[in-house]
């Protein structure tokens, strides 16, 4: 079926879906399975490499804001985003102030995102103030970027510059290059959004796996024989950026080559499902362990553990979801 969207457009919700599930099993099974990942090193490898799916998510963040650039006022832009983001992570920040016994004042530098800049990104839910000041800096870089006369050239000369300031600062001492190591993959997102493309490429799906698996192949250098790839936090560097920019659109085609099939329908649903409420449910996981392995772990077993934290994350989610929501129209009414 050809809608007239390019290929990662046209599977984004499906994308998203896997992203969310992808970075579940990197939060949750680390903590459930650990001890079974010298037993099986390959099932080791796939679960400590499950942060690659906020590589994901920023890729198609920087497919995603370059359309709504071109539909949207600026104060549309920012107030559509904020409404969307900001309570699923509220509700992270109030869920972790209970459980982790914060201070007010904590609680208020948390929500804030000030600790994700002034004392460690991982404060709470680092995604989230991440993609805030992306939202917030975006505009600003879109202008420039249109007022270039070759936006391809002005893209891969924005990475080099930010990977040029990468190496300089690389011996800076600061968690911050979690982030800023996946500012290149946004910015190939931006780069995708740029260029024309006429259904599904097989030279371009192939060139993809390859980029793909020597992503991952990098990924296993980098976590599991100590090889470092120049940049600080390697595997959050030169590997993952192989890796976000190919694997979606090797995921787009597989999907769009058996989108007929039975099974490809009922996966693609799946998938669409979480990517609906991939926000919502990722707010809510790091929370739902601490909940449930603090007070139940002893007694239950890491399968069953396993099931309650992604029924509870699932159910929760869906409520976020669907509240959050009803924000966004009542913003929207208000604006």
């Amino acid at each position: 079926m050809n809608t007239g969207k390019k290929l990662l457009e046209k599977y984004r919700t499906e994308l998203m879906g896997f992203a969310a599930l992808y970075i579940f099993v990197y939060h949750v099974v680390t903590v459930t399975f650990y001890y079974t990942f010298d037993a099986h090193p390959f099932f080791a490898y796939l679960v400590r490499i499950g942060f690659l799916g906020v590589d994901i998510f920023f890729f198609l963040s920087g497919d995603g804001l370059m359309h709504a650039m071109e539909k949207e006022s600026l104060k549309v832009f920012w107030l559509r985003r904020l409404s969307r983001v900001y309570f699923p992570f509220f509700v992270g920040g109030l869920l972790q102030m209970f459980l982790n016994r914060l201070t007010p004042l904590e609680f208020v530098k948390r929500i804030t995102c000030v600790a994700f800049y002034t004392e460690t990104i991982y404060s709470l839910l680092w995604f989230v103030p991440a993609i805030l000041t992306i939202y917030l800096l975006f505009p600003l870089y879109h202008r420039l970027l249109s007022a270039a006369k070759n936006k391809t050239v002005f893209i891969l000369m924005t990475i080099a510059v930010w990977y040029i300031f990468e190496m300089v600062f690389r011996n800076a001492g600061t968690d911050l290059f979690g982030f800023f190591n996946r500012i290149p993959i946004f910015l190939m997102g931006c780069l995708y959004s740029t260029v024309k493309e006429d259904g599904l490429s097989i030279e371009k799906w192939f060139l993809a796996l390859l980029g793909t698996a020597a992503g991952m192949y990098s990924l296993y250098l980098a976590e599991f024989k100590a090889v470092t790839f120049v940049l600080p936090i390697s595997d959050c560097g030169i590997p993952t950026f192989l890796v976000a920019i190919s694997l979606p659109y090797v995921l787009a085609g597989i999907m769009e080559k058996f989108e007929t099939g039975k099974v490809m329908k009922i996966l693609r649903k799946f998938l669409a499902f979480f990517g609906m409420m991939s926000l919502e449910f990722y707010c809510l996981q790091e929370n739902m362990i601490v909940l449930y392995m603090v007070r139940l772990a002893p007694d239950v077993l890491p399968g069953v553990m396993l099931l309650i934290i992604f029924a509870s994350c699932v159910a929760g989610g869906l409520m976020l979801w669907f509240v959050n929501g009803r924000i966004m129209k009542l913003v929207r009414k208000v604006k």
